[in-house]
């Protein structure tokens, strides 16, 4: 079986739809998103219908922790905004109550057996939801990564694609779908095959200007939300 394994699409629908073509094209049957669907950008409604086909597992990431926040108290709606964006906003004005409510209750982490292999799937880290694993990130840190007789320990979070190994376990962070942070209009994600075991790092390139005009329109005091896009 091909899995796709995706994290941090953060409401960007542009790059979401261009990975998922690829996917079809490369034959994948199946999708791990490892949190932070929403927040940042603003097409969080034309991101779940994407995905809604697709056979999926799905945890949540600390965006869909703002989200439930924001939903709960208006008045933390205000800090996230002013550091973040208006993306919560959106998927509070575009999700159905359902939506938001499936979103705010994913679990956290899971643990996946397919054809053999086991599959750990976090945001941040195995033991903490909004822990940030680098890829400079101390051995001992990454060490602690390692679950027993897990394959593959798969992280996003960070923006940033890494792989790790030690012994048997695949530590495994995908980068960002949505809003890379290592390199500009690209969307990073990953490919494993559980038939031959291997796993494969994808760059899917995309035209992220209209993206970037609607940052500039809803959060013009925010600039780093675009000038990611802009990074050679």
């Amino acid at each position: 079986m091909k899995i796709a394994v995706l994290s941090d699409i953060h409401g960007n629908h542009l790059a979401l739809k261009l990975v998922l073509d690829e996917a079809r094209i490369l034959g994948i049957e199946r999708l791990f998103i490892l949190g932070d669907i929403v927040g940042y950008y603003y097409h969080p409604d034309t991101v779940i219908e994407l995905l809604k086909d697709w056979p999926k597992e799905m945890i949540q990431g600390n965006h869909e922790g703002m989200l439930k926040n924001a939903e709960e108290d208006f008045s933390k709606a205000d800090a996230i905004r002013n550091k973040y964006g208006s993306g919560i906003d959106f998927a509070l004005n575009k999700l159905s109550k359902q939506w938001i409510k499936e979103l705010t209750e994913l679990p956290s982490r899971m643990t996946r057996c397919i054809d053999g292999l086991q599959f750990e799937l976090c945001h941040g880290s195995p033991w903490e939801r909004d822990h940030y694993i680098y890829p400079d990130t101390h051995k001992d840190i990454l060490n602690k990564c390692i679950i027993s007789g897990a394959d593959f320990v798969f992280l996003g979070h960070t923006h940033r694609p890494f792989f790790y190994q030690k012994d048997n376990t695949s530590v495994v962070n995908v980068g960002a779908v949505g809003q890379s942070r290592d390199k500009g209009s690209i969307a990073n994600w990953a490919v494993v095959d559980t038939d031959n075991r291997t796993l494969v790092f994808k760059n899917t390139f995309y035209d992220s200007s209209s993206i970037i005009e609607e940052v500039k329109k809803n959060d013009p005091l925010l600039p780093y939300l675009y000038e990611f896009f802009m990074r050679n």
